[in-house]
């Protein structure tokens, strides 16, 4: 409410109907922001069970979720792997400057227990559709939208039982989870 009443004083001031704002010295209050939530290691196994992976888009979302959890790269980076940028034999992914965050270009690497899930993935998925992309849609062979994803993700975690307020970028921010795919 600060912000809207600063902001339309600001306006009264440069459009001169007022001399001076009588919130100049107002200061905001700070944001209080909710505390985030992450998956235990228990619920991440859960989660990742309650997939099939006899359904082309839970396959692709299950492969996804285990790449985001052994290498740490972030969901926008994760659906928008090309096949070019995967090296199955030395269990990396190359995600290109225009792709990651800090538009730095950087190699991740990942476990031989995801190499061969991907493995498996790439051939499941060829027989379905043809795409330059690790992650397509199936009918479009386009990358799936990250909102998509997210109310997919949601829906297999309520499937899980998994009632938290988690997201996939959730994912990232607890690295233990990388030791149970090493396993």
């Amino acid at each position: 409410y600060l912000r809207n009443l600063k902001a339309f004083f600001s306006w009264l001031v440069e459009t001169e109907y007022i001399d001076r704002s009588p919130l100049k010295k107002i200061r905001l209050l700070p944001d209080e922001r909710r505390a985030k939530e992450y998956l235990e290691d228990e619920e991440v196994m859960r989660l990742l069970k309650s997939m099939s992976k006899s359904h082309f888009h839970e396959y692709r979302d299950y492969v996804a979720i285990m790449i985001m959890l052994d290498s740490g790269t972030r969901l926008g980076e994760t659906l928008s792997a090309e096949n070019e940028q995967l090296n199955l034999h030395e269990r990396c992914l190359h995600l290109p400057a225009d792709k990651t965050k800090g538009r730095k270009a950087r190699t991740v690497y990942f476990s031989a227990k995801t190499a061969r899930e991907l493995k498996y993935w790439l051939q499941f998925r060829d027989r379905y559709c043809s795409s330059d992309y690790l992650f397509p849609v199936r009918h479009t062979g386009l990358p799936i939208h990250l909102s998509d994803f997210e109310k997919n993700f949601t829906k297999y975690c309520h499937r899980a039982g998994i009632w938290k307020r988690v997201s996939p970028h959730t994912l990232r921010n607890n690295f233990a989870k990388r030791c149970l795919l090493a396993g």
